[in-house]
């Protein structure tokens, strides 16, 4: 019987391992997707196309190009929040979300709640 109490005690503490070890896995998956160069999908077709990239690096570097302006930041994410410090010091954060391929990223500014969209775009070397 204690053999048996002892085995079921080992089974536990590996399926324990097993879950914490998938839930990390996880949440670095969602870390590797972010990186790299995001385009902005467009809202309305009728508006005029505004040029808007952002490149996450592994080194925690967010580079924005919005129009012909390039801007460089410092960023982390933990779960589904980009932190990102800007020069001056102050700090946003955004959510975010994948669907697919496309990553979402929810803000408020000026006090209104405003989603963007992005599409993952392959670099040609």
């Amino acid at each position: 019987m204690i053999f048996i109490n002892c085995l079921n005690y080992k089974n536990n503490i590996m399926k324990f391992y097993f879950l914490i070890i998938i839930f990390f896995v996880s949440i670095n998956s969602n870390n590797n997707k972010l990186i790299g160069l995001w385009s902005l999908i467009p809202v309305q077709s009728n508006t005029t196309e505004v040029k808007h990239f952002l490149n996450f690096k592994k080194d925690g570097r967010l580079t924005q190009i919005k129009d012909n302006e390039t801007s460089s930041f410092q960023f982390s994410n933990n779960e589904n929040i980009i932190q990102i410090t800007k020069m001056n010091g102050s700090v946003i954060e955004n959510s975010f979300q994948f669907k697919g391929d496309t990553l979402i990223i929810q803000k408020i500014e000026n006090g209104k709640f405003i989603t963007e969209k992005y599409i993952k775009k392959k670099l040609a070397l």
